[in-house]
């Protein structure tokens, strides 16, 4: 357990120098440096640095954005004309003939 910034900050030059030392002699694929966040504990940075958390899924993974709920869906007659309208997907379409494409 880490009980000052001082051995923090001693622990994560231990770190960094030994993974250092296996870059110099090609046994890693990354060189570290101190930055401003060296001395944060992994919680902190977690905490602080990391974003949102969602919930877990069985999947393990995001499965997209969370909506709210239907009652607090926004909608008016136009939007649910719209929708309406976009029921359906016209067997064919010739952009060309409604005077939309320029091939010059």
């Amino acid at each position: 357990m880490i009980r000052s910034l001082g051995e923090a900050l001693a622990k994560a030059e231990k770190q960094i120098n030994a993974e250092n030392e296996l870059f110099q002699e090609g046994k890693s694929t990354f060189y570290e440096k101190l930055n401003k966040n060296s001395d944060m504990t992994k919680a902190r940075f977690e905490k602080e640095k990391e974003g949102a958390k969602f919930p877990s899924t069985p999947e393990g993974r995001g499965l997209g954005a969370i909506l709210p709920d239907e009652s607090e869906w926004y909608t008016s007659p136009e939007l649910e004309a719209l929708y309406a309208a976009r029921q359906t997907v016209p067997a064919s379409w010739d952009a060309s003939a409604n005077g939309k494409v320029n091939l010059c």
